[in-house]
């Protein structure tokens, strides 16, 4: 489908989500959201409830907003014009919901005549999606039959029976075993070199190597909107050093003496300490050896994108560093 308009040419957006509101009786699910998503992968991150799912029905049309835009290539969604550009958005639930009594083959050519397709096209586009998902060799296998990553599978197939210019992908990880994600994760990747990709996510992690973009929504507000680099750049995040010592609550004292935001590890012998850059990490180090403390190991590692996310919803950089000390390396939840 050829569009004259073209994406926002000032701003180089795709889709364009304007103040956008959603109500549930008394519940506001999405209050005033707005942000903008371009070429390439654009994570949309929260915790449960915080309105990811609500926003994205909002754009594929599986609810309608209560006020607000949403505009694709310009276009209003809501206009006729706008309904008609919907083929050209792709959509993965968290959880599918698909016929059982259908084989995985019949499925999707199903769907593709649906969307237009003729019947030789539908086969020819069936297999190709089959392939590239990993799920062909289970083609003649019936719905009912399939576990729930083998559904995710199948559903991310649907979305690929035609080229799309955005894909909106709900939690795309979900019940997928480790094989599932690493396949998932690179189609992704390849999916975005060609179109846009709004990707929500708990896997925070996994958000921040994927997308360069990032909105995160707390409580149906968005808190942050822009790129990854700058969410850091704004909180001044930082880098936490963790070291294995000798006598932990010695190390404390030294290192809150000197100034520093110190937390201990659970309760072994390391400690945490927050600091601006990696290049004071030799002050550090200076300050435990002149404290006497002994150290046996040492990293500095960049806070990531999971840290980042617990200061904006905590607040302050120091309930950031006990929240991060309280959930270990683990996924926030």
């Amino acid at each position: 489908m050829c569009l004259a308009r073209g994406h926002d040419v000032v701003s180089g957006a795709i889709l364009s989500v304007e103040s956008l509101v959603k109500r549930y009786g008394t519940l506001v699910a999405v209050n005033g959201v707005s942000f903008q998503v371009k070429r390439g992968i654009h994570g949309l991150v929260g915790p449960n409830g915080a309105g990811k799912t609500t926003t994205m029905k909002c754009i594929v049309g599986l609810a309608v907003p209560d006020s607000g835009r949403i505009l694709f290539h310009g276009y209003d969604l809501a206009s006729s014009k706008g309904w008609r550009l919907r083929s050209l958005i792709g959509y993965v639930a968290e959880v599918p919901v698909l016929p059982g009594e259908y084989t995985v083959e019949e499925l999707l050519i199903e769907l593709g005549v649906l969307e237009g397709l003729s019947r030789l096209d539908a086969v020819k586009a069936a297999r190709q999606v089959l392939e590239a998902v990993g799920l062909w060799e289970l083609r003649s296998r019936r719905i009912r039959g399939l576990s729930k990553g083998e559904r995710k599978r199948l559903h991310f197939a649907q979305a690929l029976l035609q080229s799309r210019e955005l894909y909106v992908l709900d939690e795309p990880f979900t019940g997928l075993d480790p094989e599932g994600v690493v396949s998932i994760r690179s189609l992704v990747a390849d999916l975005s070199r060609e179109a846009a990709v709004l990707l929500s996510s708990h896997l925070l992690r996994e958000v921040e190597e994927l997308a360069s973009e990032v909105t995160v929504i707390y409580r149906g507000r968005v808190v942050y909107s822009g790129s990854v680099e700058e969410l850091r750049r704004r909180l001044s995040v930082g880098v936490v050093v963790e070291a294995e010592v000798d006598d932990p609550d010695r190390a404390i004292e030294v290192l809150a003496t000197s100034g520093y935001r110190v937390s201990r590890l659970g309760t072994g012998r390391r400690v945490a300490i927050h600091v601006g850059s990696r290049s004071d990490v030799p002050g550090v180090v200076e300050a435990l050896v002149t404290g006497g403390v002994r150290i046996y190991t040492i990293i500095a590692r960049d806070i990531s994108l999971e840290e980042a996310y617990i200061r904006l919803v905590f607040g302050s950089r120091e309930e950031m560093l006990e929240g991060w000390v309280g959930r270990g390396r683990g996924t926030a939840a």
